[in-house]
Order: C-alpha cells, then sequence, then structure tokens
C-alpha cells in the first residue's frame, strides 16, 4: 500500500476509534438515570413517563412516574384499570426532590418491579385480560396523623382527567406511610370508599383511633381491602390487626383480607419465602408485589386479586351541600350519573336522636347526565343537627351516603361557630354570614403561625365548612376568619 494511503487510512481508523469510543461513553452516560449503586437496573429508556411541574393538592404532588400499557399508544379510546402507588416517608429524606428517590429507597416496591421486568403486562382474570395504567407520584410531606383525603382525590381526578382510565377500577395501593395515606382516604367517607374498587396496605401504621369510624365506613361501603403485617412487628405498624378486627366487627359486605406473617422458621427458600417475614419485619411489600406470592390463604396474587372487583355504583354523588338561611334548611346534591334509582330519602337527626326520614324524592332511574336535585326542610330542629341521603334502587337495595350538619342558633352573630369548644377531634366548623361573599378561615397557633386553612365563596346562611384539626397538638389557638372589609378571631381549645 502506498504510504500515502497508508496515512489515509491510519487517520481514518484513529477518527473511527475515537467516534465509536465518543458514542460509547454518550451512551454509558444516558443510561444513568438515578444512582447506579442503588438502582443498577434503572437504564434510560425508562419503562415510565417521567412527569414534572406539577401543582396539585397545593404543592403536594409535584411530580409522578407513569407506566402505561404496551398498547396504550395504538389502542384508541381503550380505557384501562389503574392502579396508584404510594411510597413510603423513606423518600422525604432524600435530598433530590425529584422522581429517582421513588426507585431508590425500597428496592422491591412497585415502580422497580416495573423497571426490572417484574411486572404483568397482562392479566387475565374471569376469561378477560387487562392491562394496567400505574401512577406512582412523588408527594412531598407527610405528618402524623396523615390526613390527606382531599389531595389524593385531587390527584385522581387528575389522572382520570389525563390518562385513559377505566373508572370501575381504579385501585389503590402503599407501603408503610403510603399504605396509611390509602387507609385514611378509604375509611374517610363512604364517597370515597365507594369510588376505589379496591385497596392494598402493605404494613400500615395508621391506627383506627385515627379514624375511630372509618372501619364501619369500610364495612358499609363494601370496598375490599387487603391488609399484609408481620407478626413480630409491634405498634403502631401492627396497625392492620385493629383494622381487620373492627372491620369484621361492622359486619362489612366485603370482609377484609389479612395476610397476617409468621417467621420463616424453616428457612424456605424463594418464592416459598414470601408468604413469611422477611429480613426486615416492616417490610411485607416485597411479598406483595411478586408476581408469585401466593399467600397462605391460597391465590390469586395481588394483580389478580384486585381486578376480580369493580366499582359500579348506582349513584355517582357530585356534591351535597346543607345551608340554613332565614329560618330554613336547604339541601341541594348533584349526581354525575345513575343507574336504576328509584328514589332519595332524607334523613334528619338532632342529638342523641336517631335519624328519621322526612322527606323522599324520586330519582331519575338510569342517567348519565350531572341531575341536580334540592329539597328545603321549612322546620329545621333547633341547634346542631344532621342530615343524610339513603339511596333506594328499584330492587329496594338501599345506599347511604355521608351526613352533612347544619347549625341553628337564633342568637348567634359569630362568622364562625365551632362546636364542641374544647374539643378533642372533629369538632362541626360552620360559617354564617349574611350575604353571598369569600371569606378565608384560618387556625394559627397563638403568635400567629398558619397550621390550617380553607378559602371559598359561601351563600348567605350558615353553611359547614372542612377545616383539619386531626394533627393539631392539645393547646390552644386561633380561629380567624377574614372577608369583605370583617374579620373575626376566638380562641378555641383541643384537649
Amino acid at each position: 500500500m502506498p504510504i500515502c494511503l497508508l496515512k489515509v487510512y491510519r487517520v481514518c481508523m484513529s477518527l473511527l476509534v475515537a467516534a465509536c469510543m465518543l458514542l460509547n461513553a454518550t451512551s454509558s452516560s444516558a443510561q444513568t438515570l438515578c444512582d447506579p449503586s442503588k438502582v443498577p437496573y434503572l437504564v434510560h429508556p425508562s419503562k415510565h413517563e417521567w412527569v414534572t411541574s406539577l401543582d396539585i393538592g397545593g404543592g403536594w404532588i409535584t411530580g409522578l412516574l407513569a407506566y402505561l400499557p404496551p398498547d396504550y399508544n395504538t389502542s384508541g379510546n381503550k380505557t384501562y384499570p389503574l392502579i396508584i402507588f404510594f411510597h413510603g416517608s423513606g423518600v422525604l429524606l432524600h435530598s433530590n426532590p425529584g422522581l429517582c428517590p421513588i426507585f431508590e429507597d425500597q428496592p422491591e416496591a412497585l415502580v422497580n418491579k416495573i423497571e426490572k421486568n417484574q411486572f404483568p403486562t397482562s392479566v387475565s382474570v374471569n376469561g378477560n385480560t387487562y392491562s394496567y395504567i400505574v401512577i406512582s407520584p412523588r408527594y412531598t410531606s407527610y405528618g402524623e396523623p396523615g390526613y390527606y383525603s382531599d389531595k389524593v382525590n385531587e390527584l385522581i381526578n387528575h389522572l382520570i382527567a389525563n390518562y385513559r382510565v377505566d373508572t370501575t377500577r381504579i385501585y389503590l395501593t402503599g407501603l408503610s406511610a403510603g399504605a396509611n395515606i390509602v387507609l385514611d382516604y378509604i375509611s374517610s367517607s363512604m364517597e370515597n370508599a365507594r369510588r376505589i374498587s379496591a385497596a392494598s396496605m402493605a404494613s400500615p401504621c395508621f391506627e383506627t383511633w385515627r379514624q375511630p369510624n372509618g372501619p364501619q365506613i369500610i364495612a358499609n361501603a363494601g370496598v375490599p381491602t387487603w391488609f399484609l403485617h408481620c407478626v413480630t412487628e409491634g405498634a403502631p405498624c401492627n396497625a392492620a390487626v385493629g383494622w381487620v378486627n373492627e372491620i369484621n366487627a361492622s359486619s362489612p359486605l366485603t370482609p377484609p383480607r389479612y395476610s397476617f406473617m409468621t417467621p420463616n422458621s424453616m428457612h424456605l427458600g424463594y418464592p416459598q419465602s414470601l408468604p413469611y417475614c422477611q429480613g426486615w419485619e416492616h417490610d411485607t411489600w416485597t411479598a406483595l408485589y411478586d408476581q408469585n406470592f401466593v399467600p397462605l390463604d391460597g391465590a390469586p396474587n395481588f394483580y389478580e386479586w384486585q381486578l376480580a372487583f369493580t366499582a359500579t355504583l348506582p349513584v355517582t354523588l357530585k356534591s351535597f351541600t346543607a345551608r340554613l338561611s332565614n329560618g330554613k334548611v336547604y339541601l341541594r346534591w348533584v349526581t354525575t350519573s345513575e343507574k336504576d334509582n328509584s328514589a332519595f330519602v332524607v334523613e334528619r337527626a338532632g342529638g342523641e336522636k336517631p335519624f328519621t326520614a322526612i322527606a323522599t324524592i324520586p330519582g331519575s332511574g338510569t342517567s348519565g347526565e350531572d341531575v341536580v336535585y334540592e329539597y328545603v326542610d321549612d322546620q329545621p330542629l333547633p341547634n346542631l343537627s344532621y342530615y343524610r341521603l339513603k339511596q333506594v334502587d328499584i330492587d329496594g337495595r338501599a345506599h347511604y351516603f355521608d351526613t352533612r350538619k347544619v347549625m341553628n342558633r337564633l342568637t348567634n352573630k359569630r362568622l364562625a361557630i365551632i362546636t364542641p369548644n374544647p374539643f378533642t377531634a372533629g369538632p362541626a366548623i360552620f360559617i354564617n354570614t349574611d350575604k353571598k361573599q369569600r371569606l378565608s378561615i384560618y387556625i394559627t397557633d397563638m403568635s400567629g403561625r398558619v397550621l390550617s386553612t380553607v378559602s371559598g365563596t359561601y351563600e348567605a346562611g350558615t353553611t359547614e365548612l372542612s377545616l383539619s384539626t386531626g394533627n393539631l397538638p392539645r393547646g390552644v389557638y386561633l380561629l380567624r376568619v377574614a372577608g369583605e372589609g370583617i374579620t373575626e378571631t376566638q380562641k378555641i381549645i383541643k384537649q
């Protein structure tokens, strides 16, 4: 080969080698999405969509990971069952505010099962095949006792609006603090419990005293639940025991499923070891999210179990309000869908008296549009009273919705009414205004630091409002109301 050609050849080879090295370095760099020492399998492209810059629940959720079924982008208007996975509080300890800590915190969490190809792309139940959407939100704070149901509802609404979700198949699951969030949500109200098709909680630490009516709500709503707990773990993270016992004592429509794990005394290997306590007694999610997990009560596994359940409410209630004005109570409720709805029975109770029916309003049968109902109680009870709706199907079956409170004090001149005061948990708080206006209501400590707040436009009269007090320690606080040129402050006491 002539010398000139040889030189050209060598130059070309050198350039080729350099290009290959550069390409390899670039590829290697692109593959590292998070800390490779913790999640070496998390390589580009991720199996999740990484969604950031969100503002859900007043900044409580700032981003999320979205796993979509393989055929999601080619299946037209097809809808899919939705799993919402809530991580544990360990994620909050990471200095990284992004989405990597969801992967890095617990290697056997649901998000990592997906990245490691240990997640089923399809599941067959009762002759039908399904593929899941899985959403894993990054929540930014968690404090005991952890009441976040309103924020979870906002998240669910966001997901329904932005993904093709089968709204009859929404499933909640979580580990540790994430399990607490799930448990709080389904036990907070009948509406919330009925919105969910099934819920699974790995090692919850949310004890029943934090939601005293929770077991009865879950039992009455019939929401299927699955609790997992290692017997060697003590309070408060043995909370599953109390929830299971109290739900069962409340004559549940759907008894809870309970995986009560014991130590692996026979030193069984994988996967026979899954139904037993793991090396860390708090870790029951390693078993829950494993496709090979067969609980001691028998199949099915997590992915198959929840698909056996759907949320098929005869009526979906969009809103229900009760307002006192000019000595009368105005009830208004709106439904977004009805199926075989015969009637609504309006029931009222006062003091220690039981609920009694005061009116029956015909239903709309079957409807897929918003329907507005109204009823006026011309002779309300004095002081504090309660109203609730009983929905009756055409076959006679009844379903109850949550109660609304009304305060009827003729001599009261305050903007805000709180009863009882002092209180221990869950006081009733009312706004009392002589005209429609926008008000902001705050609970502060004695130094003025805001601990809880809510704002809204309130009609003339007395209206109940929702203001969180469950996470307040015992002490003296200020309840402050600010509106159009008016302010009011009063002392409140939690015992």
